[in-house]
């Protein structure tokens, strides 16, 4: 009598053993009589892809069938991660982090992560040499790019509703933080129909007074930016964090000034 819920497993188990069958008849089947040499290169190249369809079904295995100690060591893991980076320790985290990756990509904590890999993987790139930005719509004169302190950059447009609802917030931080020699840059590319006159009345509506620059894709490139909302902060020069606005914690921000 089989055990209750092996019949699951039998899918897979074909699977693994058609593949199997294929690998021996690659290595038992003869090529083309073009050489030694050949006959070898091709054989090689046949066994590679086979092994690769049998990495990506032990991978499809194992999404279906999760191990329940490896999803809650996974989550675990991804928690002590999480809680780096609100500590401030994000090089830390990043290195954490790629490690995860290689032990938990395919668990449910690996699959949510990879967004949080992504962003991590920006921590302690170097500033660009040249800020190319296409032009300035206010604060051109009162930001220094070039400045060893904290900067917030923040990648926006008038357009998303989720930036209407963090970038203003931005400007209490701002305030909250100029004493100690904080900046924050805003930045567009007026995509999607935006235009000059729809970000001058946002700002004005607002009152936000921090600079806002407009990139042609370039700057948003160099931080990695996909999605928007999203924060660079870069501190002596170099990236420091990387993630949503929404994420800025309390602490997050004591520790950038320290």
């Amino acid at each position: 009598m089989s055990r209750p819920g092996s019949h699951r497993s039998l899918p897979a188990a074909a699977a693994v053993a058609a593949l199997l069958l294929l690998l021996f008849i690659a290595i038992d089947t003869p090529t083309a009589d073009n050489g030694l040499e050949d006959q070898v290169m091709q054989l090689n190249e046949r066994i590679a892809g086979l092994e690769a369809k049998l990495a990506d079904l032990a991978s499809d295995v194992r999404s279906q069938h999760p191990d329940p100690r490896m999803e809650q060591e996974a989550a675990q893991a991804l928690l002590g991660i999480n809680n780096m980076i609100r500590a401030g320790n994000s090089e830390q985290a990043r290195d954490e982090m790629d490690d995860f990756m290689v032990t938990y990509r395919n668990t449910r904590a690996g699959k949510q992560a990879t967004s949080l890999h992504q962003e991590l993987g920006v921590v302690g790139k170097e500033v660009p040499g040249e800020w190319n930005f296409t032009g300035w719509f206010q604060g051109e004169d009162d930001i220094d790019l070039d400045s060893d302190g904290t900067t917030i950059l923040v990648f926006w447009e008038t357009w998303c509703p989720h930036c209407r609802r963090e970038v203003p917030k931005l400007q209490t931080v701002a305030d909250q933080y100029a004493d100690q020699g904080l900046q924050v840059l805003g930045v567009s590319r007026l995509s999607r129909g935006g235009t000059e006159e729809k970000m001058m009345a946002f700002l004005d509506d607002n009152n936000l007074e921090f600079p806002m620059a407009r990139d042609d894709g370039t700057i948003s490139a160099h931080f990695g930016v996909a999605g928007i909302p999203a924060v660079a902060v870069v501190k002596s020069g170099k990236v420091v964090w990387r993630g949503h606005p929404a994420k800025i914690a309390p602490e997050m921000l004591e520790s950038w000034m320290e």
